[in-house]
């Protein structure tokens, strides 16, 4: 009994390594999966395939959920999965924005904005790396980041579901999103940004007074 008890012990530990530490695991596997649909949506764009170039937009989404999924179901979990997955997000949106950009079907002043935005974000964790400050677990993904990141993808497909299906009754729904995710990217940048900064400065005053 003491055996068969060792045992399952040793499995469920055996179990928990690797959901948690390796990074061979079905989730990041599918992260992987969706950097590679990112130049077959471009080249597809590119070649004015843009059904195609929807097609994979929405089975990215589908990726992106099921990896959140099995992450938790399976208990699969890793470092590497909490890196790459809003890398692989931010890299096909952006893309996307550049393409409906190049096309002419969404303002530029969007995209600078957008770019802007995520160019703050790096910088920031950049600048937190290089002080050695530690930042994790103290800046998450905050609401207005969230809901800027589903209108961001909502107006992709808003957008290129106009195009691709001739739907002009679609174009008052982009016209709203442009401007809803105009907004969201000001808010949710400056929302980090008072972040970082509240981070820095009490970082500073906890080292003067570990000083003193």
């Amino acid at each position: 009994m003491k055996t068969h008890n060792k045992i399952r012990c040793s499995l469920q530990e055996h179990k928990t390594d690797i959901g948690c530490n390796s990074s061979w695991t079905v989730p990041n596997a599918l992260t992987l999966a969706r950097f590679a649909m990112v130049p077959v949506f471009l080249g597809a764009f590119i070649h004015e395939a843009y059904l195609l170039s929807l097609a994979v937009f929405i089975l990215a989404g589908i990726t992106d959920a099921l990896d959140g999924f099995l992450a938790r179901t399976l208990e699969q979990r890793s470092r590497l999965g909490a890196v790459i997955d809003p890398v692989a997000d931010k890299l096909l949106v952006l893309t996307a924005f550049l393409c409906l950009g190049h096309a002419g079907w969404i303002p530029w002043w969007l995209i600078v904005v957008v770019v802007l935005r995520e160019v703050l974000i790096v910088s920031g964790f950049a600048f937190f790396r290089f002080t050695g400050m530690d930042v994790r677990g103290k800046i998450a993904a905050t609401l207005d980041s969230k809901l800027n990141t589903l209108g961001q993808i909502m107006l992709v497909l808003s957008v290129m579901s106009s195009i691709v299906f001739e739907a002009a009754a679609l174009d008052p729904v982009s016209g709203i999103l442009i401007y809803a995710v105009g907004g969201l990217t000001l808010i949710s940048g400056l929302h980090y940004l008072l972040l970082g900064l509240g981070l820095v400065f009490f970082s500073g005053n906890d080292e003067k007074n570990t000083d003193m």
